[in-house]
């Protein structure tokens, strides 16, 4: 099966009709799609609009109103009703007689495994998996590191790098390398090259992973020099890999 799918220039996901996705709203579950009856609005040019999608038990925070409503009250009933909207002030409508609350709020942006699995697997993607080499590894790096039903990004087009810290991580062998790096990209650090090994592995405070290391495949990284294994953050908290293991799984 293929979709019909388009890339949201307000959120940074692809979207259409049958595309799986989880509805936006925190802790829920539900599965749907993001076609447009799913969509803040229904419509992606409302600029109220958040740009999430919810099934029919959230859709309601999603609130239309139309000018008609305040026709023929008077001063006093007009701010009566703009209030009990949550308006300080009767709203100014646009040309089309409509004003738009988006109660939307926090959001949580979802890709559903389904869709990420897909993306991954079909031929039809591939070619744009190359382009896109950073979300290509954070996909492959989430969809072999359970199975939970979805992953947790943030908004794209906002830059979800904002919240990063300075990470240094000294590893103890090639292996705990390669789990440290895919962890870092499932913590959404970013890199548009994975080297063979390294010694030390950098997540920086702007979103970018960065390496000292011998780009030897296999490189055996279990000298004394190199066996410390602990993980420093810019405030000087040691990390060990479990608790990375712990953050990662706390943004999944």
């Amino acid at each position: 099966m293929s979709y019909a799918c388009y890339t949201s220039e307000k959120n940074g996901r692809e979207q259409g009709h049958g595309v799986p996705a989880v509805c936006d709203h925190p802790d829920c579950t539900n599965e749907i799609d993001r076609g447009m009856g799913h969509l803040c609005f229904e419509n992606p040019n409302i600029e109220a609009s958040c740009g999430g999608f919810y099934c029919s038990d959230h859709s309601d925070l999603s609130v239309t109103i139309t000018e008609d409503e305040f026709d023929g009250l008077d001063d006093d009933e007009a701010l009566e009703l703009a209030q009990s909207y949550g308006l300080d002030e009767v709203p100014v409508f646009d040309e089309d007689g409509y004003f738009y609350i988006c109660n939307h709020k926090p959001i949580e942006y979802k890709e559903s495994r389904k869709w990420l699995q897909f993306i991954h697997d079909d031929e039809s993607w591939q070619t744009w998996l190359e382009k896109e080499p950073v979300r290509a590894a954070r996909i492959k790096a989430w969809l072999e590191s359970g199975t939970a039903q979805f992953f947790k990004v943030k908004n794209l087009t906002e830059g979800d790098m904002e919240d990063k810290k300075d990470i240094k991580i000294r590893l103890e062998s090639h292996a705990q390398y390669l789990e440290a790096w895919d962890l870092m990209v499932k913590l959404g650090y970013e890199s548009d090259l994975k080297p063979h090994a390294c010694q030390f592995l950098y997540g920086h405070a702007n979103g970018r992973l960065g390496v000292d290391y011998f780009d030897v495949e296999g490189a055996d990284l279990s000298s004394p020099n190199t066996a410390e294994g602990y993980f420093v953050r810019h405030d000087n908290k040691e990390v060990t890999l479990g608790e990375l293991r712990e953050m990662a799984n706390e943004n999944n």
